[in-house]
């Protein structure tokens, strides 16, 4: 086969069957499951969620799904993403309200885009549709399973004692979205292969013994969720960990960080349960993201 020929069988291969995750969905497939619960109006090119399901985590995913038919299929828009306000704004939810649900989606349904906007993963948009039993789920009070990440070098793996399964490649994820080298993030932070340990205690420092709290457990819920995929992090084991790193007055400790539910969110359950745990929003992760910078760069 002559080198021109084996060149233009190449691209060919390449156009027809090589695609990223992106690109990866089945648009008419996508359009049929939608029928009935998002519609764009045509007039105002605005993006309508019909659903009678209230819920945030359903209704962001559908949402950022009919801007992703708008901008793919349709063209009607210049991008795929929603700002928060946008959400807000066409969803009647205020901006607070939607940082729970977007945490809980963050990394496996949607992602974070550069203009500081959100969007749905293209490949994932069919797994949140299936998943999607309309008349179930109004019948029975069930939430889908949308807020789990599965792939599988992120599998969640808890033990009986609490332990979990080291995620090397959300390590790398964590330094990218910290803005500082690997070998930087293991200084202030030990990645054992079970658990996070904090070793650069300046990172929690603060003006009050509420803020060195507030400071330890967004750093240990960062380390939990890039780390071991684990988003919603027992109160037991924040309260374990910030005792090993000697901070103050635990006994406030619930109460406290109900003061800064901008940075975390607090799910109660019973005395003891796991259910009880703390989940860190989108804000909670900016906020401790410079703190840690911060501290890297003053201290070389």
């Amino acid at each position: 086969m002559a080198q021109d020929e084996k060149q233009d069988l190449k691209t060919f291969a390449e156009e027809t069957l090589l695609k990223s995750n992106e690109e990866v969905s089945s648009d008419k497939e996508i359009i049929e499951k939608l029928k009935g619960i998002v519609i764009i109006i045509k007039e105002t090119s605005k993006v309508e969620v019909k659903s009678e399901d209230t819920r945030p985590l359903i209704r962001i995913p559908l949402y950022l799904i009919g801007k992703f038919v708008g901008f793919k299929i349709l063209g009607i828009f210049d991008n795929s993403s929603a700002s928060l306000n946008e959400l807000s704004e066409n969803l009647n939810l205020p901006v607070k309200a939607l940082s729970r649900p977007i945490g809980i989606l963050l990394g496996d349904n949607i992602e974070r885009t550069n203009n500081e906007g959100y969007r749905i993963r293209a490949y994932k948009i069919l797994d949140f549709l299936n998943s999607l039993d309309i008349k179930g789920n109004e019948s029975n009070g069930q939430i889908p399973n949308v807020g789990i990440r599965k792939k599988s070098s992120r599998k969640e793996k808890p033990t009986t004692n609490n332990k979990f399964l080291l995620n090397k490649d959300g390590l790398i994820d964590l330094s990218k979205f910290l803005e500082i080298s690997e070998s930087d993030l293991r200084k202030i932070i030990f990645f054992r292969e079970d658990e996070p340990s904090v070793t650069d205690s300046r990172i929690i420092q603060g003006k009050d013994n509420q803020e060195k709290q507030l400071n330890a457990c967004l750093v240990y819920l960062l380390a939990y969720k890039f780390g071991y995929n684990l988003i919603n992090v027992p109160a037991s084991i924040l309260r374990s960990k910030l005792e090993k790193l000697n901070v103050p007055s635990l006994v406030n400790l619930s109460s406290n960080l109900h003061k800064f539910t901008e940075f975390i969110l607090h799910e109660a359950g019973p005395r003891g349960s796991q259910k009880n745990f703390y989940i860190i929003t989108p804000s909670g992760e900016e906020a401790i993201k410079h703190k840690i910078r911060a501290t890297i760069i003053k201290n070389g």
